[in-house]
């Protein structure tokens, strides 16, 4: 989590229905007829079968990960190895794939400051339909990341957050849907933040690195599926500050989302929660770790990033 990062809202939304927002999606996937596995429709040219596709129709990034050689018109190619899988046998059921898109255009921020070659970390599960018209995309919470599903991840041991929520023939039915889940713009897991490096400096941003909003992190979402071919979502889905990303999107990009589902989520933060998220990133600030949030290649801050997560961050 980034110190920086000025959060949307706070805590205090309304209490959730009783019954689970998500079930809309899985009952329609079981009265809907299942696509086939060998992803028909997708041109050979487009995409490997079932999985993203190849192809970059809005010419607005490059994939890097699991793209081969054949990235077509508006893409660049990048010379990376194959995106990284999660470590379980879960995977081969969610079709799990870790990658991420670097954008092309520049990324206008809300603060008046403009981000060039911003990279997009995402995961994703389940198989694109020909017409792309599957697409869920899942936001995650101010301290959660991009592994939102697929069990234990090699690399870190951490088990997927929505892992109850995300799989086949679960609410977010992978069986059906294909489930897109990004890293926030500005914190960390591979998307642009503080630890980015700096193109003008060679080093990392830290305290340099622009305040971006919940605003800034909707339009760099809208970005990544610009990249990936992806015109429209069947549904919008987050809690806590992806729940205001979500509202974002109903603002933003109502044109773009079937459903919206915003879950712990407010559209306007009290003076309360102000003040607790200022106290918050006092915390951090408080470490002797810190150094003036210039602590890349050195010990980190977690002294004050675990007296924050006291607050039940």
């Amino acid at each position: 989590m980034d110190a920086r990062q000025e959060p949307g809202g706070g805590g205090g939304g309304a209490r959730p229905p009783h019954r689970t927002p998500t079930r809309a999606l899985a009952r329609r996937s079981h009265r809907a007829a299942r696509p086939a596995r060998s992803g028909a429709g997708l041109p050979a040219s487009e995409g490997l079968p079932g999985r993203l596709p190849l192809r970059n129709p809005a010419g607005k990034g490059r994939t890097s990960g699991e793209c081969g050689a054949g990235a077509g018109r508006g893409a660049r190619a990048v010379n990376a190895p194959r995106p990284r899988r999660a470590g379980t046998d879960a995977d081969d059921a969610l079709g799990t794939v870790r990658a991420s898109v670097v954008l092309d255009s520049p990324l206008a921020l809300e603060c008046g400051r403009t981000l060039r070659g911003a990279e997009i970390a995402y995961e994703s599960y389940g198989r694109l339909d020909a017409r792309r018209a599957n697409a869920v995309l899942v936001l995650h919470g101010l301290t959660a990341d991009r592994h939102a599903a697929g069990g234990l991840l090699a690399s870190t041991g951490r088990p997927g957050w929505w892992d109850a929520v995300i799989g086949p023939g679960k609410a977010i039915d992978t069986d059906r849907w294909f489930v897109l889940a990004p890293a926030a713009l500005g914190g960390a897991d591979g998307t642009t933040g503080p630890a980015s490096v700096d193109p003008e400096t060679g080093r990392p941003w830290a305290m340099r690195f622009p305040v971006v909003t919940v605003a800034d992190m909707a339009n760099a979402n809208a970005a990544l599926a610009d990249a990936l071919g992806i015109r429209r979502f069947a549904a919008v889905v987050g809690g806590c500050m992806g729940g205001f990303q979500v509202l974002e999107w109903m603002a933003r990009h109502p044109e773009r989302l079937e459903r919206a589902i915003a879950i712990g989520a407010t559209a306007r933060t009290s003076a309360h929660n102000l003040g607790l998220w200022s106290v918050m990133r006092q915390a951090i600030r408080t470490d002797p770790r810190w150094n003036g949030g210039d602590y890349y290649g050195a010990a980190a801050p977690d002294a004050g990033v675990a007296l924050l997560a006291m607050f039940g961050a």
